[in-house]
């Protein structure tokens, strides 16, 4: 990777560029819902708003925090708390049955209050680390124990 000089003065982007680059950012990204609010000082990125999942969570603190200028992020996005849904468990193998990536067959599922546990096994690293993306795009899970085992199909 090529590092660039450090830009002069006048090359340097304004505050009010910058606070476009981030808003641009933010609404291009397209796991960020539009609730997602950038508050910002000098250089520093203060994240607000509420969202369903950790996923677009981390997603709107990703996309900031990998633009070039920022100097820190603040990551103060919420968490819409809803009530645990009947099917929880159903909902979540249903996200595992979409992703093409992932053999789902050996995995079995338990929810507990806002907790899923992932137990069985799969063929690789990649697929524990996509059984445990699905299960965080459900909005009733708050925390993942992912206790997957890896073996050879």
């Amino acid at each position: 990777m090529f590092n660039s000089p450090t830009p002069t003065t006048s090359q340097r982007i304004t505050d009010g560029d910058f606070t476009e680059i981030v808003n641009r950012t933010l609404r291009r990204s397209p796991m960020v819902p539009n609730a997602v609010m950038a508050h910002i000082s000098g250089r520093h990125v203060t994240l607000t708003g509420a969202v369903d999942s950790y996923l677009q969570r981390d997603a709107a603190e990703e996309a900031i925090r990998r633009l070039d200028d920022v100097e820190s992020v603040d990551n103060r996005i919420t968490l819409i708390i809803r009530s645990p849904i009947k099917n929880a468990e159903q909902h979540i193998r249903h996200a595992m049955l979409r992703n093409p990536m992932l053999d789902s067959s050996a995995i079995r599922i338990t929810i507990i209050g806002h907790t899923a546990i992932l137990t069985g096994h799969v063929g690789s690293l990649a697929e524990k680390k996509q059984a445990g993306l699905a299960t965080w795009a459900s909005s009733i899970v708050r925390s993942l124990d992912n206790r997957l085992k890896i073996q050879a199909h």
